[in-house]
């Protein structure tokens, strides 16, 4: 009984337990090794995953948020529902199964997007990734070193082949073509035929000077040519049409855009490799090399606004790296300035490129002109002469209108205007 008249009367319950909460150390240690791995996929693959591929990136990251939060309250909640060990293993297995929950739900909505290509579909199979990670370790140590690394034209890398193999002695031989390209500080190198039946020879352009690099059997410059083509994307199997394309080879610390063409001829076939190709060719009017005189006569010639105007160099004397500064002497934003070329070397800004494709393209190339120089340019550059016709087309220009620049191959001022002249069929159209 207690006396409550009493003061400072202690009251004393039986059966009290003390009041001392136990954590071990490495609970909240587990469940940060669990719950970080889940945060850094979110983090640096989904999140960036969405964002590539234009997913709904802020509801995917909110759903990831709210998945999380569920996950670390239901660790908390149960593990202290329970007060034996049991509660944390339950809280900390439903911590897993919702993070787990969270990535498949992802994967399997994004896998189903369109606009996700194949190769870039998510995979949680981990045993099949580590299986293949063991693969491809293992065919690493069967490939034989190469000195460069080929991207094709749709960025992947051109895999190396097994030592001892016929396609690895291929490849390095091919390889050899553009390292010795290179240490010549070439712009191009060229595999073509020779007047020997059975020899084709590899030669460079270097300031504009071909050298002969190499002599090789047809057989093994077909092989090489082919390598090169198969690189680019071209079929291997057409042997006549002109065929083009672009690749990146890296070496040691450099790395160049390699324009691959291939086309037929009569004594076989030939394939050229240009280096860097856009930089060959797009060059501001003050790197043409001209003297202040002749600079000031052609800023005048391009004043006028009007006419022909015939460009003529020799083959890989910078005949087209001429008309392309000519044409970016014009404004091509406040003037309709285009192109008209088989074969185009670069995207000039601002100026549109018709290309005439022999094989496709209908009519002729004269035609093409025409049906150009009707729609009212004001600068056009013609980067073929195929015939006379288009030369007469050419001639027949408003010259009050338009300009034409004409790119001809010649040796000599003399010998252009002569073959201008005679294209157009005397000095009426010609003048």
């Amino acid at each position: 009984m207690v006396n409550l008249h009493e003061p400072f009367a202690p009251i004393v319950m039986l059966g009290e337990a003390d009041a001392t909460l136990l954590l071990s150390f490495w609970k909240p240690l587990l469940l940060v090794l669990v719950f970080a791995p889940w945060a850094w996929v979110i983090s640096r693959i989904y999140d960036k995953h969405a964002a590539r591929f234009f997913l709904p990136r802020q509801q995917w990251n909110l759903f990831h948020l709210s998945m999380g939060c569920v996950a670390i309250a239901g660790a908390v909640g149960l593990g202290m529902l329970f007060e034996n060990q049991a509660g944390f293993w339950i809280g900390l297995g439903f911590m897993l199964v919702v993070l787990v929950i969270d990535l498949v739900a992802y994967a399997q909505v994004a896998n189903r997007d369109d606009r996700v290509p194949d190769r870039f579909k998510i995979r949680l199979d981990i045993a099949s990734k580590m299986s293949e990670a063991r693969e491809a370790k293992r065919e690493g140590k069967l490939q034989g070193k190469v000195a460069l690394a080929i991207e094709g034209p749709d960025g992947e890398v051109i895999a190396v082949p097994q030592v001892e193999t016929p396609e690895h002695e291929i490849r390095t031989a091919a390889e050899q073509l553009y390292i010795k390209g290179i240490e010549a500080r070439a712009s191009q190198v060229d595999v073509l035929p020779t007047n020997k039946e059975g020899v084709y020879a590899v030669s460079a352009m270097v300031d504009g000077v071909r050298t002969g690099l190499d002599q090789l059997p047809a057989a093994d410059a077909v092989r090489l040519m082919d390598f090169w083509k198969g690189a680019a994307g071209l079929d291997v199997s057409d042997r006549r049409r002109r065929l083009v394309s672009k690749i990146k080879v890296s070496h040691e610390s450099s790395s160049h855009v390699v324009r691959v063409s291939s086309v037929g001829g009569s004594g076989g076939m030939r394939t050229s490799m240009l280096f860097d190709p856009e930089q060959a060719v797009l060059r501001a009017p003050t790197e043409l090399g001209l003297l202040p005189k002749q600079m000031e006569a052609l800023e005048g010639i391009v004043a006028e606004s009007a006419g022909v105007v015939v460009l003529a160099a020799p083959a890989h004397m910078g005949r087209t790296t001429t008309m392309y500064s000519v044409l970016r002497m014009h404004d091509a934003y406040t003037s309709n300035v285009q192109t008209l070329e088989m074969d185009p070397q670069a995207r000039l800004e601002g100026v549109r490129t018709n290309v005439f494709d022999p094989q496709s393209s209908e009519g002729e190339f004269s035609t093409t002109l025409r049906s150009i120089l009707r729609r009212d340019p004001d600068a056009v550059g013609v980067a073929d002469l195929p015939d006379a016709a288009t030369a007469r087309e050419a001639a027949l220009v408003d010259v009050d209108r338009a300009r034409v620049y004409v790119s001809v191959r010649a040796d000599s001022a003399m010998n252009a205007i002569k073959g201008w002249m005679e294209a157009v069929g005397g000095a009426g159209l010609g003048a």
